[in-house]
């Protein structure tokens, strides 16, 4: 991914999702592609821009105990308060 991306491989952020990375809409093919909808989310969002977010690139990255399942391909923008 660009470095204005600030991506941390196999790391999962806080924050409040502004995006569900589980909805059909919000599915992209890669961590890049992903960056880049958080940075349009930011640009077009002032009151809680996108500015950490989490890209799943396994066929299947982790699961609850409810069934909810989390695959390949969701882009969770999040926003958090305090970044550092």
């Amino acid at each position: 991914t660009p470095t204005e991306c600030g991506e941390e491989p196999h790391s999962d952020p806080a924050g409040e999702a502004v995006a569900w990375g589980s909805a059909p809409e919000h599915r992209v093919r890669s961590a890049a592609e992903c960056c880049q909808r958080c940075m349009a989310h930011a640009a077009k969002n002032t009151r809680r821009p996108c500015n950490s977010w989490s890209f799943c690139y396994l066929p299947h990255c982790w699961s609850l105990d409810n069934g909810n399942t989390h695959t390949h391909g969701e882009c969770w923008l999040k926003w958090q308060a305090d970044v550092r």
